[in-house]
């Protein structure tokens, strides 16, 4: 609620702002002899004119209009609209990007170009503004980039001179670009993201001329937990950044946590404008008894905000290798956020759109100096940051002032890159989307002029300047970019289709080194079941040492859960609302636990088996041979009925003798057959018991002891 209110104000404002302009200074009077209108307005109106680091400037016939965060945003002092330090990779490598693809059209030194513009003669210019990355800032500077074309009433426009802004590229964060695009839309511009990819901007009720060549979060957060659930973790906490892009996407991950026994333990919010939130976060995770066994951190933020939380969490020794960061793609592969504070991010886990290097780009970047390269006002400001040096001719910053080396774009020190470079992961994306609003204007201009003479330039009939066309073209084009090897096609929605690609910040074993490295990739391509794929062989976990302040290598993959599963003949007792939080009860005696869930009792022949989990029917016991007490009555009783045979054998012999008639032959027969009897009796005791054992031992031992 709190962005879309933000939203409304920023468009009332641009709305209030133009309404004035036009009504109160702006005149627009049509000639009936020739239809040209023209425009008067008071004398003290200036267009944009070029100080100290405002904006950049390419002269062209039709303009591309740019957004890029060169700097930080502004502190957060009350009303303060002063950016702060330069960003080297999310701001100057983009903004060299769309320089580097516009060298490339108006050279068409590409297959593509030479192909598509090999009939041309346009020449596309840019006039490109530092967003700041502050929605305040940005809009300033789009109101700055319309009104000298309203001044010469564009939407009238009959004549090329002043060239018009045919669409504009940007910008890299998604409030920000809410923000352009409320104002771009007042005068049909399209407006094309490199880098934004808040799922609120695929809604085109409120965001029509918006268009962007990477995917929206939505793919993003099914993959979040897809890698969570890879890992068998089922709770986990949140750290969001205020704003459009980290509540939404946070929203959209938790619509994919339903029907999933994954938990968030909590939700935590970041300010990027206040410095405290994040000591805060982070001592609330550490403190609190809820998070005691979360080891997933999940961090929706983009890379400014990753930055302040790893610098939090670097800066106290007992928490180096406590939590498993999980980053999406305002993290991904960027050096910003981890430079300096590396050993926090140790077993990160990121997501990118998956990365296509243009090499062209790289031998491009790498010639560039400060000598060479005077058409960015803010490379001189970069290289001071990189290289920790000044230039003689730059004013003394906050920024610069301890650097008392002197800068030289000659010295070998700087031009062999002492400072690693890498490529920024969306470089190609600024290209492509450069490339994509070069050939739809193209085909509006083959389009608009296919019956005029001036075919190979603007013709008359281009004008006046149709927008609505000019999306419709772009929304439809499919082309494959040559030099990022990458197939460009839009969504009806105007999103763009991706893989991510899936990292790990890692300790490089042989120079002890920190970098990211390729695990897995995650495609939402409904081609394959088999949307995450992850390389076990390049997964590596690290533990670190507190003792000795070192990390060594382990095979235990961290474990991020709220209570430890039950013990056998346990069930589970949810202690709150949270599914993956509970006590244990064990179950009564001669019960079963299922699913650790609830118990019931076994019947009176069944007992619950070793794990509790179901009934057995009870064993029969009885004696066998091998048993220890069986085994002695079994010998004596063979010794016993073998003496007692041995007597009867005496009796038949000499039963004719005086001695054994005298003793009662008759009965002494039938008493020696009763002793026989008993000792036999022995013997089906030790055997499993079957119908005639069991009568035999019944009747048997009765009878036995009668006789």
């Amino acid at each position: 609620m709190l962005i879309v209110l933000l939203s409304q104000k920023v468009l009332l404002f641009a709305i209030l702002i133009l309404i004035v302009y036009r009504i109160d200074y702006g005149n627009c009077n049509q000639n009936d002899n020739n239809s040209i209108h023209t425009c008067h307005y008071p004398t003290n109106f200036r267009a944009p004119q070029s100080p100290s680091y405002e904006y950049l400037y390419i002269p062209g016939d039709i303009l591309l209009g740019g957004f890029f965060p060169i700097h930080q945003p502004p502190s957060n002092e009350l009303g303060s609209m002063q950016c702060t330090a330069i960003k080297r990779e999310r701001g100057i490598q983009r903004l060299e990007a769309m320089l580097f693809a516009l060298d490339i059209v108006n050279t068409r030194s590409s297959h593509l170009m030479s192909s598509i513009l090999s009939h041309s003669k346009i020449r596309f210019g840019a006039l490109i503004y530092d967003s700041c990355d502050y929605e305040p800032y940005a809009v300033e500077r789009a109101l700055n980039m319309l009104l000298p074309s309203m001044d010469q009433c564009l939407s009238l426009q009959k004549r090329k001179d002043p060239p018009i802004i045919a669409g504009v590229i940007g910008s890299a964060s998604s409030i920000v670009s809410m923000a352009i695009s409320d104002i771009l839309r007042l005068a049909e511009i399209p407006q094309i993201s490199y880098a934004s990819t808040s799922t609120e901007l695929s809604e085109k009720l409120r965001f029509q001329f918006f268009s962007r060549v990477v995917p929206p979060d939505t793919y993003q957060a099914e993959a979040v937990v897809s890698i969570i659930q890879f890992l068998n973790w089922t709770y986990v906490a949140v750290i969001k950044e205020t704003g459009s892009y980290g509540e939404r996407l946070t929203d959209d991950f938790k619509a994919k946590l339903k029907n999933k026994t994954i938990c968030i333990a909590g939700e935590l919010s970041v300010n990027i404008k206040d410095s405290n939130s994040y000591l805060r976060v982070i001592k609330e995770l550490y403190e609190d008894e809820k998070y005691r066994f979360v080891i997933g951190v999940v961090i929706f933020a983009q890379e400014d905000c990753v930055r302040q939380i790893l610098n939090q969490t670097s800066s106290r020794h007992e928490l180096l290798g406590r939590w498993v960061f999980l980053g999406t793609d305002g993290w991904g592969k960027k050096w910003y956020p981890v430079e300096n504070f590396g050993r926090a991010a140790i077993n990160a886990i990121t997501l990118a759109p998956k990365l296509y290097p243009i090499s062209a780009f790289d031998e491009y970047f790498k010639n560039l100096t400060p000598s060479k390269n005077t058409r960015n006002p803010w490379f001189v400001e970069y290289w001071e940051e990189t290289y920790k040096c000044k230039f003689d001719h730059t004013p003394t910053t906050i920024f610069n002032h301890n650097y008392t080396r002197s800068c030289s774009d000659t010295d070998s020190t700087y031009i062999n890159f002492s400072v690693p470079y890498f490529q920024e992961g969306y470089v190609h994306y600024v290209v492509d989307a450069v490339f994509s609003l070069v050939i739809a204007i193209q085909k509006l201009v083959d389009e608009k002029c296919l019956n005029s003479s001036t075919i190979k330039s603007l013709c008359n009939e281009f004008y006046p300047f149709d927008g609505i066309r000019l999306l419709s073209i772009l929304r439809n084009l499919s082309f494959r970019n040559d030099l990022s090897r990458r197939n460009i096609k839009f969504t009806p929605n105007g999103d763009g289709i991706e893989t991510y690609d899936i990292f790990q910040y890692q300790i490089i074993n042989s120079t002890k080194t920190l970098d990211y490295f390729t695990i897995g990739e995650y495609s939402d391509s409904d081609l394959t079941n088999e949307r995450i794929r992850i390389d076990l062989q390049k997964l590596k976990w690290s533990k670190y040492n507190y003792q000795y302040s070192t990390w060594s290598e382990t095979q235990i993959t961290p474990r991020s859960f709220c209570s430890e599963s039950c013990r056998p003949g346990e069930i589970r007792t949810n202690t709150d609302s949270q599914q993956c939080c509970w006590t244990c009860r064990a179950c009564d005696i001669f019960h079963i636990a299922v699913n650790e869930t609830y118990c019931i009792p076994c019947s009176e022949q069944e007992l619950p088996n070793l794990n509790f989990t179901k009934c057995i029917p009870i064993e029969e016991e009885y004696l066998s041979i091998k048993n220890i007490i069986a085994l002695p009555a079994l010998i004596l009783s063979s010794i016993g009925l073998l003496m007692t045979i041995y007597t009867i054998i005496i009796f038949i012999r000499f039963s004719q003798t005086p001695i054994i008639k005298a003793s009662s032959r008759e009965l002494s027969y039938f008493l020696l057959s009763g002793i026989c009897s008993c000792h036999l009796c022995a013997w089906p005791l030790v055997f499993k018991p079957y119908v005639l054992t069991c009568l035999f031992i019944r009747i048997g031992v009765s009878l036995s002891f009668t006789m």
